[in-house]
């Protein structure tokens, strides 16, 4: 698809085939573990083509979408339909100022790579960082708000797919509120079986298993998004903040308890700095989402360059 913004056309991807095949292995575990009483042809097809969820998501599961096919619940009222229509329009717009955004970024990424002065790189460079994240998050939030207040309309309720992300107190926290339901498709078909079948083979491995398939698993994340070697950087970064963040809450954990953990996530300080260093390190991973590597990295010796050392 392409969102338009004054003077050109900015494209934005959305992937399909992708959330197709998804689907196709959920149905085929699940039947094969037992988990759907009843399959149909017809019943498959409505699925794997539901119009709502067939270009970027959410993910649905075959269940969940049958029990809402059988019985949709259709807006009791006006009021009702009018919070889905506003939800629609809300993220139509997002959608639209998506393209503002990613537009000004690319504007700012040009004239980036023309300056020398360092109070400028670091200027256009700080505008470009905070930018795409802001671009990432209302294109395809906007999208998921859009599709799931349509489903609304329509009498079915699709999963979530965002709970503020940008205010995850850590990496693991955050791929509980991005993409919600690729981190659970993520964790059920990937993470869990990989985990199981290691630790059946080798149980005295079972703190290494969880810590390599925990980077598997966000690895995957990172190069499901498409085929540029970008989306596998991306991947890494995510992967090595989920897996170290999971080693230090074990070694939290087994020198101060759970309960000392607890107490130290709560202190106000603590969970303000955990905030903003979640944030600016996704932030940096999104930097990745432009295929262009060599321009990336090209704009990071830019900046490094540019430091005051």
């Amino acid at each position: 698809g392409r969102l338009v913004w004054p003077g050109g056309t900015c494209p934005v991807e959305l992937v399909g085939l992708s959330y197709l095949l998804f689907k196709q292995i959920h149905l085929v575990v699940d039947c094969a573990q037992g988990q759907v009483p009843r399959l149909t042809f017809s019943g498959f097809l409505l699925y794997q083509f539901n119009f709502l969820t067939l270009l970027a998501g959410p993910i649905q599961r075959y269940q969940d979408f049958m029990e809402q096919l059988t019985a949709p619940r259709i807006p009791a009222g006006g009021s009702e339909a009018l919070a889905h229509w506003q939800r629609v329009l809300t993220g139509l717009l997002q959608m639209v100022l998506s393209g503002f955004v990613l537009a000004f970024a690319e504007h700012r990424l040009t004239f980036l790579q023309d300056v020398s002065r360092p109070a400028l790189v670091a200027k256009e460079f700080a505008l470009v960082f905070y930018s795409y994240p802001l671009f990432v998050y209302l294109n395809f939030s906007g999208y998921c708000d859009a599709v799931i207040g349509a489903g609304r309309l329509l009498g079915f309720t699709l999963p979530e797919n965002f709970n503020r992300p940008y205010l995850a107190r850590n990496m693991i926290d955050f791929w509980n509120r991005w993409h919600i339901t690729l981190s659970h498709w993520i964790r059920d078909y990937l993470f869990t079986p990989f985990y199981r079948w290691w630790v059946s083979r080798q149980p005295a491995h079972q703190g290494v298993a969880g810590y390599a398939c925990l980077f598997v698993a966000l690895l995957a994340a990172g190069v499901w998004h498409g085929s540029s070697v970008t989306f596998a950087v991306f991947g890494l970064i995510h992967g090595v903040g989920v897996t170290v963040n999971r080693m230090t809450e074990d070694a939290l954990v087994a020198r101060y308890k759970r309960s000392g953990l607890r107490r130290y996530q709560g202190v106000r300080w603590v969970r303000v700095l955990a905030n903003l260093v979640t944030l600016h390190y996704v932030a940096f991973s999104f930097l990745f989402f432009r295929p262009d590597l060599q321009q990336n990295l090209s704009v990071l010796r830019k900046v490094w360059e540019a430091l005051p050392w």
